[in-house]
């Protein structure tokens, strides 16, 4: 039996150029893991009206970095959808045929009980849920389609049967590449607490994010990266990074983090003092704006021609007014992806905000976490 309880953040690796080290490793012993798989296991061919990043997880790399482990798998996220109804039926029999525990989708065949698993830890039944924020295109209501992810508004249902000693609730959703929760989010994971959860585990951002202590729960809006390993991501800030909330369940509830980095390619651990990633509400207060701009309107100068005394030619002038035209349609685009999305509309409200109140050009003022 397991005598802890370990929430990771982001696990997606497309290839093995990135590895675990021994240290990360032995911090899971004792403990059940709880990992959030960010992919799908399946040979078949994604959707046709899938938009943007595919995972397709190899099998084996997940047999080498957890058959040692008492791991259970967490499915609901905004990818096991990528190769449609068909890539959950593989993704689930890989898993179930190697004994590896996993909820948080459901197949045609499945149940409400998908998204809930009961665990025995330390003598303490605890209940994690899995729900899965709405995204456009890439998100499956599995009561409507009769499989896919749980969305939040049908929590009421699940909470209702629920009696153990302490409920834990796994979501996926926020806006990608932000180190700072929205106050839709906060709003929407607060509720959560309000309505009966002891802790909320927050994933998607790709990012660490702040935690907090709200009324007699707890809420880590985002635990970032674990093992993921996309390209683009590189360019935004802390993909690097993440944490683990390792939880135990002795007199009471208590918790720790774990810092990883991901460093020559190798998720190692870290030293940093857990105060560095609590909820500081002036800071907040003064940054969630800055991080929305930076977010929806990153080098924005740059989308503006620089002035040139020089004759230009025709064709150059063309050519340079097609290519701002399409960077500004492109841009407005990338908003609408936000609009669309209902828990994302007040990340370009904050954008636009800072932007009219201070200037393109004080997108230099600093702040590191």
């Amino acid at each position: 039996m397991s005598d802890s309880l370990i929430f990771t953040g982001d696990y997606g690796p497309i290839d093995d150029s990135i590895s675990i080290s021994e240290e990360v490793e032995s911090l899971f012993l004792d403990s059940l893991l709880c990992v959030n798989l960010e992919g799908c296991i399946t040979s078949n061919l994604p959707r046709k009206d899938k938009k943007g990043a595919i995972l397709r997880l190899d099998s084996k790399r997940i047999l080498d970095d957890f058959k040692k482990q008492n791991v259970l798998f967490n499915l609901g996220n905004n990818h096991i959808y990528d190769f449609g109804s068909n890539g959950i039926v593989d993704t689930k029999s890989f898993l179930d045929d190697n004994d590896f525990k996993n909820f948080g989708a459901k197949t045609h065949n499945g149940t409400f009980g998908d998204f809930i698993t009961i665990e025995n830890i330390a003598g303490r039944r605890i209940a994690i849920v899995s729900v899965t924020i709405p995204e456009r295109g890439g998100t499956c209501d599995s009561v409507k389609e009769k499989f896919g992810t749980l969305y939040p508004k049908y929590i009421d249902k699940i909470l209702r049967d629920l009696d153990v000693d302490f409920k834990f609730l796994c979501i996926h959703g926020g806006c990608e590449f932000i180190t700072l929760p929205s106050p839709g989010i906060r709003k929407l994971y607060r509720n959560f607490i309000i309505k009966g959860f002891d802790v909320v585990i927050g994933n998607h951002p790709h990012v660490p994010q702040p935690y907090e202590s709200y009324g007699t729960g707890l809420i880590f809006y985002s635990l970032g990266n674990f093992v993921f390993n996309l390209k683009y991501h590189e360019k935004y800030e802390k993909t690097d990074s993440g944490y683990f909330v390792k939880f135990t369940f002795k007199k009471k509830l208590s918790f720790e983090l774990i810092f990883i980095q991901k460093i020559d390619n190798i998720v190692r651990k870290i030293n940093l003092p857990d105060e560095r990633y609590l909820m500081d509400e002036d800071r907040y207060n003064k940054l969630w704006r800055f991080y929305s701009y930076k977010r929806i309107f990153p080098n924005l100068n740059s989308c503006t021609a620089k002035k040139n005394n020089n004759t230009q030619s025709n064709t150059y002038a063309n050519s340079k007014a097609v290519s701002l035209i399409r960077r500004v349609l492109g841009k407005l685009k990338f908003i609408g992806s936000f609009l669309f999305n209902g828990y994302q509309k007040d990340i370009v409200v904050g954008a636009l905000k800072y932007l009219f109140a201070k200037g393109w050009k004080s997108d230099k003022v600093k702040y590191q976490r």
